[in-house]
Formats: structure tokens, sequence, C-alpha cells
């Protein structure tokens, strides 16, 4: 939390001093330490496939635990302080919401079950590939909607980073 009230300070500073604007951003703040991942900050669900079980569990301590940042710098985000672990073999996927709000021909957007569930079919992927995998049924998914209303584009950006503990 200390790390993300740090960047905070720094962007409302940004804003205020050098660019006289009220953006702001969402992002967590991670660091692992022998397997247990601690996180700070405010942005999308966490994904976690979990090898031993199969499973893919919602990190759902890593939203709207605290304010965004950039936009006052008296957040103090101690309350998004949370930790999971990570065995080996497990995943840690975290994504843009552009990739759960990309939305097919009839408005329906393509949500976090359905990224869990491609998580959960592919997590034997070497990473590059998963991700790629990822990419391909989002796009597969808004060829027809978003895709075709922003010209062959996304309506947002579509990132994601994915880490496996060895």
């Amino acid at each position: 939390s200390q790390m993300y009230d740090i960047i905070n300070r720094i962007l409302c500073t940004i804003n205020r001093d050098r660019i006289g604007s009220d953006k702001f951003m969402t992002g967590n703040v991670f660091v692992e330490k022998n397997g247990v991942v601690h996180h700070a900050g405010t942005h999308e669900i966490a994904l976690l496939f979990k090898k031993d079980t199969g499973n893919v569990v919602e990190i759902r301590e890593t939203t709207d635990k605290t304010a965004f940042l950039g936009l006052s710098e008296l957040v103090v985000s101690t309350q998004s302080e949370g930790s999971f672990s990570m065995n080996e073999g497990d995943i840690l996927l975290l994504y843009t919401d552009g990739a759960i709000e990309a939305k097919n021909d009839t408005g329906d957007q393509y949500g976090v079950e359905r990224l869990a569930r491609e998580l959960k079919d592919h997590a034997e992927l070497p990473l590059s590939q998963l991700i790629q995998t990822l990419e391909t049924d989002i796009r597969r998914f808004a060829k027809n909607g978003d895709m075709r209303r922003y010209d062959g584009n996304m309506a947002d950006d579509v990132t994601f980073v994915c880490l496996r503990r060895q």
C-alpha cells in the first residue's frame, strides 16, 4: 500500500502541476515472497489458476478497495491490502478492462467468467501461447460486435500479464 500511495502522489502532482488535468488510472501493486503474493490498489479481479485443483479462483480483493490513482493526494490505500498464495504451477492472470468488456454483435460482454473458463481450459500451454489463445478468443467473440463497429479494432486495449510459479 505504501508503493501505491507513492505512485498516487506522483500522479496527482503530474496532473496538477504539469498537465492541469483530473485524469486517473487504476492499478495494483504486487510483491511476491516465497509463494505469498501481497497486493494493494484497485483494478480488475485477478484470476488465479490453481494447478492442484484445476480451478480458477477470483481474487476479488484486487478491485474496488481504494480510490483510483491520480485523483487525490489524500488517498491512503491500506484498506486495499491483501495476500494470496501461489503454489508451483499456479498461474496468475491480470488483464485490462478491454478484455472483459469486449462486446459481441448482440452487445453481450466477454466477461470475467468466460476469461476464467478459457484460462482453466488452456492452463497447460506455455504462457506466451496462453495469452495468444486468450486474445484470439476475445477477438473471435467481438468479431461482429466491437471489431466491426471500430473498423477491425477493439473498443479498448486488451492487455495481459500472466505469471506461472515455478
